[in-house]
């Protein structure tokens, strides 16, 4: 809202020339109070590929091909610990706190709900980025830090062209099935935009549409 009466411009068109364009991040929406106010912890949606580049981005310190986007410093204070937050060792969300980011096991973090991830670890001058849907948001990071972790390596991987046909032979046959069925109910034409006067309730509510 403070960027939005500053700039007169919605956090997302703000972001489209300083941010988006120049990571190549395309139709990014993002969700809208009922007054056209960008939703600031939540609601961007964009492609695995644009959560990834965010993280280099990161990563990088902010630079992206040789130009600073987003200040050093910036990000070197959002990304440390801020604020503790727990005390378990096994869980990423006790490691503290920054400005947005978490701090994990293993480098620190964005993420969503249901297991909206964008890992950024130093150490291992990496970024993972998974979209996914699950209710256990540790278990997907704990395979991410168990299985993983331990196959990476500080020196460059020998070319395997056998397992890169494989693997080309293998993204190439990947497909998501449509679910059957049409996108909207006949019975919207017959109930949508009329009002439905409700008994006597206690969330004290009179009428739905």
């Amino acid at each position: 809202a403070i960027v939005q009466k500053v700039t007169g411009q919605t956090v997302l068109d703000y972001l489209q020339p300083r941010l988006f364009e120049p990571l190549g991040i395309e139709r990014a929406t993002w969700v809208q109070s009922p007054e056209g106010i960008n939703a600031g912890a939540y609601g961007l949606s964009v492609r695995t590929e644009d959560i990834a580049k965010l993280g280099q981005l990161y990563l990088q310190k902010g630079q992206w091909h040789g130009k600073q986007l987003i200040p050093a410093a910036w990000v070197e204070e959002a990304t440390a610990r801020q604020t503790s937050n727990g005390s378990s060792p096994r869980s990423d969300w006790d490691q503290g706190y920054g400005y947005q980011f978490w701090q994990s096991r293993h480098g620190y973090r964005g993420d969503g709900a249901f297991g909206q991830y964008m890992l950024i670890l130093p150490k291992y001058d990496a970024v993972v980025a998974i979209t996914s849907g699950v209710r256990d948001m540790q278990a997907v990071m704990n395979l991410v830090w168990d299985k993983l972790l331990p196959e990476m390596q500080s020196g460059p991987v020998a070319e395997d062209d056998g397992a890169q046909r494989a693997l080309r032979t293998t993204l190439t046959g990947l497909t998501v099935r449509t679910p059957a069925g049409r996108p909207t109910s006949p019975l919207a034409r017959t109930i949508s935009g009329r009002w439905y006067e409700l008994g006597a309730n206690p969330a004290g509510l009179r009428a739905v549409s």
